[in-house]
């Protein structure tokens, strides 16, 4: 028979001392004792002159263990509802600490040290299904499965619900990685009720009007101004380190700076003086006709640095054009349109290979000047400015020539069909330009040089060796080839020149609508002509010869 039992057996016969002592020292509780009322009496009339200094013992120590022999000792003890409420919240910890950590050892130890505790029930429970407890501390699919194949049907709910959220979590992760549209509809397809479902379809919608945006972009990079990307932007279709991604830093730099277009001044009236040849560029508005002005002007006076500049009442002008196009593969600001009544005549010197000097004036015609004769030759109405235009080009133009005078016709590659005015293509228009120039003897015996320039060639898919070659087929082909013999016929009958040539031309690489990666080497087709088609001059002999 153990001590314990001896002692319950025997209590009556064991003196007070002792018996205090035992249920001091935890061997039994006074309750387990069958004593005599008055032998009871004497047992808790010994303990309680002792149970302030186990009191403060058990406050020391702070045990589990402790705590219950003080309860154990005076179940009806002065501080018995403060050792319980103790000792609670000691098992609270207890349990929270071994929640976090399942282990078998954790759970024996708990059901050891609270065999009453509240979480027995439930501790012993978990006992049983250790290899499951296991599983959830590893947390993974794989290890799911495997439970699922050596315990069939066991928390066979809970596991697949866990397996699917950790599907979900994965697929999500993939998802984000990727970034795309078709990943969030794949994380749709395999969750359609999916933790993330709000985010996905929020990512696709986002998406969708990103992908389409940059794609849009991608294709064809001058679809856009610089002010409608920037707008995108701020609505927050893209963002600019998606835009720097596709097009790098110094394009998009160019775009996140832009504000508006410089306006070139108005030259209304110039002067127009003797000893220059005079250069007419002719085009519809949007042909990028001021842009190959400017391009050759850039070219002469910053990269071949072979310019002469000659005052002017069109300096400003000049200069501000020139400037745009300041350097080989830097992203230049394109000029904005020129306007309705601008005549800017702009004189300047070339230097040759040997060092003579060919004095050229460019002349910017505006694009309303072609309009404007289309709508004079067949009765419609005309604005103030467009009635302007088409007289300025009959005072310049027409009667008694002093100068030489080269035209170079401005078309945008692709654009014969392009409406200018409501119903009339831009093939309408030029067919009647040159039924104008036919009929106003623009052409005379001082045209020196006429030339067809097709702007926008490097929108050609081909090379830049084929450019020239599909460009000549272009204006060979259709009403374009019709306009082309009819202007090709004037100018040699007239001139009696039969020096009549195609230029294929391209200023770079241009995006959003306002910009160029300059590109200088078409110049050089226009800048041959002019040096062939203009007289060098120097020193006296020179002055005199246009005297």
């Amino acid at each position: 028979m153990e001590q314990r039992d001896r002692i319950i057996a025997g209590c009556n016969g064991i003196p007070v001392k002792n018996l205090a002592n035992y249920v001091r020292d935890g061997v039994v509780s006074l309750d387990d004792l069958p004593l005599t009322p008055e032998k009871r009496a004497l047992v808790e009339q010994l303990l309680s002159e002792k149970e302030e200094a186990l009191w403060e013992d058990v406050k020391i120590k702070n045990t589990v263990e402790n705590y219950q022999k003080y309860l154990s000792c005076y179940p009806k003890g002065i501080h018995t509802d403060e050792a319980r409420s103790v000792l609670a919240s000691l098992e609270e910890k207890f349990w929270e600490a071994i929640r976090c950590d399942l282990t078998k050892e954790g759970l024996e130890n708990y059901v050891k040290s609270f065999p009453e505790g509240r979480h027995v029930e439930e501790c012993k429970k978990l006992l049983e299904d250790l290899p499951y407890l296991e599983v959830k501390k590893k947390d993974t699919k794989q290890a799911y499965l495997d439970y699922m194949q050596t315990n069939p049907g066991k928390h066979e709910e809970e596991v697949l619900k866990r397996i699917e959220e950790i599907d979900d979590e994965s697929d999500w992760k993939t998802a984000c990685s990727n970034n795309t549209k078709d990943a969030y509809d794949i994380y749709l397809e395999k969750h359609p009720r999916g933790k993330h479902r709000d985010d996905a379809i929020s990512k696709i919608k986002y998406r969708s009007g990103k992908e389409i945006f940059l794609d849009k972009l991608k294709t064809d990079p001058n679809c856009m101004s610089a002010l409608e990307i920037q707008k995108e932007v701020e609505n927050g279709t893209a963002s600019w380190e998606d835009l720097e991604a596709a097009f790098g830093s110094e394009k998009i730099e160019a775009i996140k700076g832009w504000k508006k277009a410089g306006k070139l001044p108005i030259i209304e009236d110039p002067t127009i003086p003797k000893g220059y040849t005079e250069v007419y560029f002719w085009g519809t508005k949007g042909t990028g006709k001021t842009c190959v002005i400017g391009s050759v002007l850039g070219s002469l006076e910053n990269i071949k640095k072979n310019y002469i500049p000659v005052q002017s009442d069109s300096e400003v002008y000049r200069m501000m054009l020139t400037n745009l196009f300041d350097g080989k593969n830097s992203i230049c600001t394109l000029p904005d349109s020129t306007f309705t009544t601008n005549l800017p005549a702009m004189p300047f010197k070339i230097k040759d290979e040997k060092r003579k000097r060919h004095k050229l004036m460019f002349i910017d015609m505006a694009g309303e000047a072609f309009t404007g004769i289309f709508k004079a030759r067949n009765n419609f109405n005309l604005t103030d400015e467009e009635i302007t235009a088409v007289q300025r080009i009959e005072k310049y133009l027409m009667g008694k020539q002093h100068n030489p005078t080269i035209h170079f016709f401005v078309i945008e590659y692709g654009s014969a069909l392009n409406e200018v005015l409501p119903g009339i293509t831009q093939i309408n228009v030029l067919q009647n330009v040159a039924a104008y120039f036919q009929e106003k003897g623009i052409f005379h015996k001082s045209t020196v040089g006429v030339y067809v320039i097709v702007t926008k060639c490097d929108r050609i898919p081909c090379s830049r060796d084929e450019r020239a070659k599909l460009a000549n087929d272009y204006l060979s082909t259709g009403k374009m080839g019709g306009f082309i013999d009819l202007l090709k016929e004037e100018y040699t009958q007239k001139a009696h020149v039969a020096d009549f040539m195609k230029i294929s031309f391209s200023i770079g690489e241009v995006f959003a609508k306002n910009f160029c990666v300059f590109d200088d080497q078409d110049t050089d087709k226009i800048i041959e002509k002019l040096l062939l088609k203009t007289p060098a001059t120097s020193g006296l002999l020179g002055w005199l010869r246009y005297k």
